[in-house]
């Protein structure tokens, strides 16, 4: 069994929250090194798709997010200039339909107004003459968001990586970490052939959070994504429909011509498939039946891409983000799914400054992992 010593951090998971805690150790003159047993950008969790979203206007489980959502919108702009070739923000502006009855409406309106983000209600009649592919019912009202975007999250991972390279971050890519287990002073990490030590660790295992024995509560759910020519959805602004418990669909336009407009929806996950990347003849039947009552041009489209995404929850939709059980050598960051993403550039550094035990000015007790005994 081979040796390897000498870092200051090992980041175990390498999703987008794992790559910005990379990049922030790494800014710190840390050296870092980072472990996946896949390949990023790839299907085995959810930081993929091509593009991802963020707005302002978002349910989120409690007011204590709202300072985050600026502060983490401010880092994604920095993002853009830092690696400004790449145009990663692409403004689209974002429309969610509700059922005209949801309480939800009033909470988003004043999320609107405490984060001072413009929007604009739209009744049944508006929504019908903006989305004419869509079959609106009469009793839906439209929040609109103008300054939601979409983030270019495959080609951004790619940028992140060759940073990484260039900066002298080693990326040991399809390489599994069987072990990981704290010291007094170090850490350690066991893959097939190597041990490898650091003096602290981030680990962010995505939905694999259960492989290491910490009998910490997670959801996985198996979300599908599919995307048809632009042609069948000529949309301009993504869509949201959450019409209570019955539909929950999303079509995002892609800035990238080529691949159209993408659609997302939720398929049950069987407990044989958590972590299986292939998609079946049914799920794609599923997500049809959920997309017709909305959109009936789904039977006529060309389909011309799809893949599966992994989701991890938390019981209550707050992250988990904490020290390993008896040690303050390692960090976890856990069941982001979801919201996650649009929060990565400040969970990143979080978990840096966690790990290396400097001041947070936040207070982060929400993601304890402690609170779902407490909420039980």
């Amino acid at each position: 069994m081979k040796m390897i010593k000498g870092f200051d951090v090992a980041v175990i998971g390498s999703g987008i929250i794992g790559l910005f805690a990379a990049y922030w150790a790494r800014q710190k003159g840390l050296h870092v090194i980072v472990f996946d047993q896949h390949h990023p950008p790839h299907r085995y969790g959810s930081s993929h798709g091509l593009n991802r979203a963020i707005e302002y206007i978002y349910q989120e489980p409690s007011q204590q997010y709202l300072p985050w959502i600026q502060r983490t919108w401010e880092l994604w702009r920095s993002m853009h200039q830092t690696f400004a070739p790449l145009d990663l923000l692409a403004v689209t502006g974002a429309v969610t339909i509700l059922v005209e009855t949801d309480p939800r409406i009033a909470q988003l309106q004043t999320w609107a107004e405490n984060l001072d983000v413009p929007f604009k209600i739209l009744g049944p009649a508006s929504l019908r003459s903006r989305f004419s592919q869509l079959s609106i019912s009469r009793h839906v009202i439209g929040i609109e968001e103008p300054s939601a975007a979409m983030i270019a999250v495959e080609p951004f991972i790619r940028s992140m990586i060759a940073w990484g390279q260039e900066h002298n971050i080693p990326w040991h890519f399809n390489e599994k970490v069987l072990a990981v287990k704290a010291h007094p002073d170090h850490v350690t990490i066991k893959t097939a052939d190597t041990d490898y030590t650091a003096a602290r660790a981030i680990v962010t295992p995505g939905p694999w959070l259960s492989q290491w024995g910490l009998n910490i509560p997670i959801t996985l759910s198996h979300q599908l994504m599919l995307w048809v020519p632009k042609s069948s959805l000529p949309f301009s602004q993504m869509v949201n429909i959450d019409l209570l418990e019955d539909i929950r669909i999303a079509f995002f336009p892609e800035p990238q011509e080529r691949w159209g407009t993408k659609i997302i929806a939720d398929v049950p996950l069987t407990a044989g498939e958590k972590t299986c990347s292939a998609i079946s003849v049914e799920d794609i039947l599923t997500v049809n039946d959920q997309i017709r009552p909305i959109w009936s041009g789904i039977d006529r489209a060309p389909l011309i891409h799809h893949e599966p995404c992994i989701m991890s929850m938390t019981p209550d939709q707050n992250f988990y983000i904490d020290y390993w059980p008896g040690s303050k050598h390692i960090v976890i960051g856990a069941g982001f799914s979801g919201r996650g993403f649009k929060y990565a550039p400040l969970v990143g550094q979080w978990l840096v400054n966690m790990v290396m035990q400097e001041p947070i000015e936040d207070d982060l007790s929400l993601f304890r992992i402690n609170r779902i005994d407490n909420l039980s």
